[in-house]
């Protein structure tokens, strides 16, 4: 069952130590909730993290 709501998660990191650990726990919580992230992090983190 999807749930009528949006997680938002404001997100502005210096290093991408955890990366994995948070695609796999946003893919998770994607599956039955919308999902926006608001990444204040630097350019080139940025990218990765939307390339992720």
């Amino acid at each position: 069952m999807r749930l009528v709501a949006e997680y938002v998660l404001p997100l502005r990191w210096s290093d991408d130590t955890d990366l994995p650990d948070l695609t796999a726990y946003l893919g998770d919580v994607a599956s039955w909730i919308d999902v926006t992230v608001v990444d204040g992090s630097d350019a080139t983190l940025f990218g990765a993290h939307a390339y992720a």
